[in-house]
């Protein structure tokens, strides 16, 4: 599986528990939305106005749901996405 990408803000609840609830070797790479880097990146993919966090994989979306999100994680991307 391609390494999957969260955008996460600080102070996020979800993102937070988002956080807490993978194994340390989830295929993921975290992008903080408020610095310089993280906001092109946002912007570039259209997320500065989801509610956080956001995962991107293989074109799929999903916004606001952490629950939602390590589903598909950990389901390996079995998860239906929006």
């Amino acid at each position: 599986m391609k390494d999957i990408t969260i955008f996460t803000k600080p102070g996020c609840e979800k993102c937070d528990r988002l956080k807490g609830s993978l194994p340390d070797d989830a295929p993921v790479s975290y992008i903080d939305a408020t610095t310089v880097k993280g906001m092109a990146l946002a912007s570039y993919h259209e997320v500065l106005k989801e509610n956080f966090p956001v995962m991107l994989h293989d074109g799929n979306k999903i916004a606001g749901e952490w629950i939602k999100i390590r589903r598909y994680i950990l389901g390996a991307g079995d998860e239906g996405c929006a």
